[in-house]
């Protein structure tokens, strides 16, 4: 079973004639992910235009850039060739954009990979191609005479389901097949080289150093036992030296709890050598989440001394030892410090970006990457950018997240503009609540020009942040409001629907209610079973009917054509919306 798992994204372009496939791929998808993405380490993750507005579309760029990050492009056609993304653009659909974006992303870049099914059409049909029939017929004769994509068709929903898990499951194959070559490549390179591993900071020390050794010889030669006894003091210090000359395989690798704490008792009373240090600091790094032994101390004695402190530990040594460095440096906000050479500390051996690519290098276990990503998000800087999006893009589900958090909190320490920047361009599924309201505070004071991507960005967190806003200004289009009345979150339909009968739109109470009060899946087994209930939503729309609307008591009343009572809404404070 895979240690870790790749986000592999995919992206599903059709037109709008083909909702029952696409719900049949994003089953498909599912199961997949059920099935098989623990062994094959890899997460189906489908992209689309329902990942933002739920059934209603959204703005061909923010399309464009999700599609940007797919490394898979799977085009399904039948009927319909859709419409123009902009008036008087290049484009006569978003189907056509989308897939010449990707063709022209696979010339320059190697990606993503591009399959195409066509359902199969009724003979009668073609006898008389309407203008989108016409339209999907000639683009499928150039794409045989080009011979540029491999395309399959289907007849039947079962059809369909296979070849799309065939060319989900083909890819994920490959994609296995390049990463075994990467490493055989890299283990015949490694076997080349002599001594490949990096060195461990006590090797220009030898094994014990000065200390250690006199120590040894002081305690072994002519020295009569049955006189003069082991100290325990001295079995402390035997356990840390041969901690220091341990060998892989051989038990544990660190010094005891309790040998620890009796060094540090006579600490002062000792002349232990600066490997000596290490290998304590190691030992509090080692038990760093029980704090039962000491740390800090040894860390203060090798300042100055080894060249990056807390720093060095976190490149070198057991994994679980340089996991539990990056969190104590997280803990007391130690910045990253150059690892310099052994005696002599104007040469640098390792400088901030090469201790933070070790850090998140795709070879570098997935835990460790997750603390140093958590360090970097309280402690990075800018210069650390690019190698956290590199992270990011690698779409390790383990690491996406607290890339995700390292990117915007980094950005947010230099504005909160740019940090609203980052969560547009990076288009996260979902963030922090918490940090969104960092983010977002305040957002009375962002320009309109700025907040209005957050109301069709793919996170529900970013859309209820700047919904209010945008609502409270009159800035939210009507276009727009009327997409999010399908959104999945109640508090972005609630403003939504403001912002229509704002407008001067009669709706009836029925309406708002249908609008609101979302009926989800059934809930329960056969015959119990029941439509589940959209709690949410019923606490919006309560609000919204006692709050927010007066109905047969305003002058804004009218009736709709069926005669039932409408409403207008009143203006509110925006911070008064909140459940």
């Amino acid at each position: 079973m895979a240690t870790s798992r790749k986000i592999v994204k995919v992206f599903l372009a059709s037109p709008g004639d083909l909702q029952d496939e696409r719900r049949a791929a994003k089953h498909v998808a599912d199961v997949f992910n059920k099935q098989w993405a623990d062994n094959l380490g890899a997460h189906i993750e489908l992209v689309g235009w329902e990942d933002t507005v739920s059934r209603f579309g959204r703005p061909q760029e923010l399309i464009n850039r999700d599609l940007d990050q797919c490394e898979l492009f799977i085009g399904v056609m039948w009927k319909k060739w859709g419409t123009p993304p902009i008036k008087d653009g290049k484009y006569t659909s978003g189907f056509e954009e989308e897939f010449k974006r990707s063709i022209e992303s696979r010339r320059k870049t190697g990606r993503p990979e591009l399959s195409l099914l066509f359902k199969t059409i009724d003979p009668e049909l073609i006898k008389d191609p309407g203008e989108d029939l016409k339209k999907v017929l000639t683009f499928k004769e150039g794409i045989i005479a080009e011979r540029l994509v491999l395309f399959q068709e289907f007849n039947s929903p079962l059809e369909f389901d296979d070849q799309i898990r065939g060319c989900i499951t083909n890819y994920v194959q490959t994609l296995q097949r390049e990463e075994a070559e990467r490493q055989s490549s890299e283990k015949a390179v490694s076997s080349d080289s002599a001594g490949g591993n990096e060195a461990e900071p006590s090797a220009a020390f030898g094994p014990f150093g000065a200390e250690g050794a006199n120590f040894l010889r002081g305690v072994l030669d002519g020295r009569d036992l049955a006189v003069e006894p082991i100290s325990a003091v001295e079995v402390a210090r035997f356990r840390l030296l041969s901690s220091v000359a341990m060998a892989t395989g051989n038990d544990e690798d660190s010094l005891g709890v309790h040998d620890a704490n009796i060094l540090y008792s006579v600490r002062e009373s000792l002349d232990l050598g600066t490997v000596e240090k290490v290998a304590l600091a190691d030992t509090g790094i080692e038990s760093f989440e029980q704090h039962n032994v000491p740390l800090w101390y040894w860390l203060d004695q090798l300042s100055g001394t080894i060249g990056g402190d807390l720093t060095i530990l976190t490149m070198f040594g057991a994994m679980s030892r340089r996991i539990g460095a990056l969190a104590a440096m997280r803990i007391v906000a130690e910045p990253i410090k150059p690892i310099k050479q052994f005696g002599d500390h104007r040469k640098i051996l390792y400088d901030r970006g090469q201790i933070v690519g070790s850090w998140l290098k795709k070879e570098a276990d997935a835990q460790l990457r997750i603390a140093a990503l958590e360090y970097l998000s309280s402690c990075g800087i800018a210069s650390d950018l690019p190698a956290i999006k590199s992270e990011f893009e690698r779409g390790n589900y383990q690491t996406v997240g607290p890339a995700t958090d390292a990117i915007i909190r980094i950005n947010l320490r230099k504005s909160r503009e740019n940090a609203l920047e980052a969560i547009y361009d990076l288009q996260p599924e979902s963030i922090d609540q918490k940090l969104v309201d960092e983010v977002l505070n305040h957002s009375n004071s962002f320009d309109t020009a700025l907040l209005l991507p957050g109301a069709t960005h793919r996170s529900p967190q970013v859309r209820r942040a700047v919904l209010p806003v945008l609502f409270e200004r009159e800035e939210l289009p009507l276009e727009i409001a009327e997409k999010l009345l399908g959104d999945s979150d109640a508090m972005v339909r609630y403003f939504a629907l403001r912002t229509i009968v704002a407008s001067g739109k009669e709706i009836s109470k029925e309406q708002a209610k249908t609008t609101l009060v979302k009926q989800g899946l059934h809930s329960g087994f056969g015959i119990l079973a029941g439509p589940a209930r959209d709690e949410k939503g019923e606490k919006v729309y309560s609000r919204f009917i006692k709050r927010e609307i007066s109905v047969g008591k305003s002058r804004n009343i009218g009736t709709t054509g069926r005669g039932t009572t409408g409403v207008r809404i009143r203006p509110r404070c925006a911070f008064c919306y909140g459940l």
